[in-house]
């Protein structure tokens, strides 16, 4: 494997776009009633950039292999959405890394706690929040795919 990085990439590149139509057609496979990311207003791509946003690509070499972003959310807090790792890359440990990316952004910006909120058929992915100090919340918005809220405090 070449070396793995993270970085921080403007969410309307090829690649970003790539990242999120793969994440999409997931989320297609594992919904029951399917995903259609038009019906999901929780993501403007405008708001994962500049001084309030951030959307982070994962390479493997030059190649995209997933994907996550982050946006300050309300007062003191921050909001995690689109996490994703390519298959064939999963089980190394990447997407608790980008995690702590993710997390260490809105550190750096002074945020003391991030929320976000997933499906219950994302069993890993629910897993891994709760491994990593997540605890479970009341709803905080009104998608129509999430089922489950999350929220961590941070170490600043």
């Amino acid at each position: 494997m070449s070396e793995v990085t993270i970085g921080v990439e403007d969410p309307t590149t090829d690649d970003a776009q790539w990242c999120l139509r793969q994440y999409f057609a997931e989320l297609s496979r594992l919904f029951e009633t399917g995903y259609d990311p038009d019906s999901d207003a929780g993501f403007d791509v405008s708001e994962f950039q500049g001084p309030d946003g951030a959307m982070m690509i994962i390479r493997n070499g030059r190649d995209p292999i997933g994907c996550g972003a982050v946006r300050v959310f309300d007062a003191g807090r921050a909001e995690i959405k689109r996490m994703w790792i390519y298959d064939n890359h999963r089980g190394k440990g990447l997407a608790t890394r980008l995690l702590s990316t993710l997390e260490q952004w809105a550190i750096d910006r002074g945020l003391e706690r991030v929320v976000l909120d997933t499906n219950s058929a994302l069993t890993t992915a629910i897993a891994m929040y709760q491994a990593k100090g997540y605890v479970e919340i009341d709803r905080y918005n009104d998608g129509p795919y999430p089922d489950r809220w999350f929220e961590k405090r941070l170490a600043n």
